[in-house]
């Protein structure tokens, strides 16, 4: 039998407490923002739905454009001067990238809200005020890494936290009667101004009161590290949500509303992996510095089974349960979302698979290897959907997403293999896999029912999926799942 014992040291519990509870405040915001698109959509039906997820996708792509990916370039400099306890030059980095960012997204939002408002079409009201919303959410980005740097986890919960609050309003507008879109819209700008408004003060007060203005050197770092996390932000952009627009243009308004009802469960199978991601980054930065490589591969194997083990169960499950998740979340009017949901599983599986692979570029200071990395995995999943969607239709959309997402984890894993001679653990994540699918088919072939038959089917396929890992672990003894040990 194959040993699968290898010997890791592990991140530490120190980790595992800041993943945990950074996991659990933005899980509610995540689930918030989940039970908006839900309730919106049994609202306004899944033609209006359409239209509605073109604003939501342009707002996604706007916050990661309007971003300009200084946030990630902030934080590579602010946090390396923390280490140092440079707090002066930190300061200077938090204010020579917050000039920037408001300069050059003060442009970009304009020459953007022109665009929109000239090429929209019937869409432009969405358009508009999607790449508004987008411009807002970018700052909560920005204050968010601030943060992180300063280890201040309460206020990165916080000022990412502005879904929950619109949840609230949302539903408090639905029960006055008031519900429109353009409200709607409205309140999706606001709520994460009044989520940034703290922060920010407090940001700018802390700025005011150094006094001192960033020398030359500061922007010049920050441009040319963060030239091409630009580059790497436009290209995210696109990729982000392309399948959403090209879905809306070549077929209908009805049936992107079915694709997006689908596609609006699967962002909570990737919640977890995308946090890991975010945390494993400066670990990975430190093992390169010291050059410990025994310590950079173990990191590595280590958050990528901590997504797929994640991944893997949420991304099947939801497959197991697609029938009546549409019938009691969204209503019989989505019911052509059901069978996308397998590809939609697949997709969400290899995507988290991958979510930690950026990083260990940006950590050996190889963001253009990220770059082209992206543009190839955006140019598969442009000419898949454009040869499937008006052949096939929305399987084929589906099926583009899905195969894209291999692709993507082909490159990533490829790319890594042959820089740093790392790999995953693919007899860990082999088993990951056969287990879920094996929890899967057993509740898939499950009747539907009520809401408490599916809490009880989704409680089952957790039992089964969890035995059968620590089943395997005592059996055979393999180590498929290791905690932490108690250390700072």
């Amino acid at each position: 039998m194959t040993d699968m014992r290898p010997a890791v040291e592990h991140p530490g519990g120190k980790f595992f407490r800041q993943f945990w509870r950074v996991s659990f405040f933005q899980g509610i915001n995540s689930a918030s923002a989940f039970l908006v698109n839900i309730l919106v959509a049994r609202w306004i039906g899944p033609q209006a739905f359409g239209d509605f997820f073109v604003f939501v996708s342009t707002m996604t792509v706007a916050t990661i454009l309007f971003d300009f990916g200084l946030s990630r370039t902030v934080l590579r400099y602010a946090a390396f001067h923390q280490a140092r306890g440079e707090t002066v030059s930190k300061l200077q980095y938090y204010y020579a990238t917050l000039k920037l960012k408001t300069l050059w997204g003060l442009g970009a939002l304009g020459l953007a809200g022109l665009g929109a408002w000239i090429w929209g079409g019937a869409l432009r009201v969405e358009y508009t005020l999607g790449f508004a919303t987008g411009f807002v959410i970018s700052y909560c980005q920005f204050l968010s890494s601030v943060a992180q740097t300063e280890d201040d986890y309460a206020a990165y919960n916080w000022v990412l936290s502005f879904n929950t609050l619109r949840l609230g309003l949302v539903i408090a507008v639905w029960l006055l009667g008031a519900m429109t879109l353009p409200r709607l819209y409205a309140l999706f700008l606001v709520t994460p101004l009044l989520m940034a408004a703290i922060p920010a003060w407090r940001l700018l007060r802390e700025l005011a009161r150094a006094g001192k203005v960033p020398e030359e050197h500061f922007y010049a770092n920050l441009i040319g590290f963060g030239k091409w996390m630009l580059v790497l932000v436009v290209l995210e952009s696109l990729a982000q949500r392309l399948d959403v627009y090209l879905v809306r243009w070549l077929t209908s308004a009805e049936a992107a509303g079915h694709y997006s009802g689908a596609l609006t469960f699967f962002g909570a199978v990737t919640l977890l992996p995308t946090y890991t991601a975010y945390l494993i980054y400066p670990k990975f930065v430190e093992a390169v510095s010291r050059g410990e490589r025994a310590t950079l591969e173990s990191q590595y194997r280590f958050s990528t089974d901590l997504t797929a083990v994640l991944a893997v169960p949420l991304g099947m499950g939801l497959w197991a349960v697609a029938p009546d998740l549409i019938r009691l979340f969204l209503g019989a009017g989505f019911a052509p979302s059901v069978p996308l949901f397998k590809y939609f599983a697949a997709y969400a599986v290899l995507w988290s698979c991958q979510v930690n692979s950026g990083a260990m570029f940006f950590a050996h200071d190889q963001p253009r290897t990220v770059v082209g990395i992206v543009l190839m995995i955006l140019l598969a999943g442009a000419g898949t959907q454009l040869l499937l969607i008006p052949r096939f239709g929305l399987p084929g959309a589906g099926l583009a997403l899905a195969t894209t997402s291999a692709v993507g984890l082909g490159l990533y894993w490829g790319f890594i293999r042959a820089r740093f001679k790392l790999s995953p653990h693919f007899g860990h994540l082999g088993v990951y896999f056969l287990v879920g699918l094996a929890m899967a088919a057993v509740v898939r072939a499950l009747p539907g029912g009520t809401w408490p038959w599916l809490l009880g089917k989704a409680a089952l396929g957790g039992v089964i999926y969890a035995g059968g890992l620590l089943g395997l672990q005592k059996w055979q003894g393999w180590q498929l799942v290791q905690w932490p040990k108690k250390s700072a």
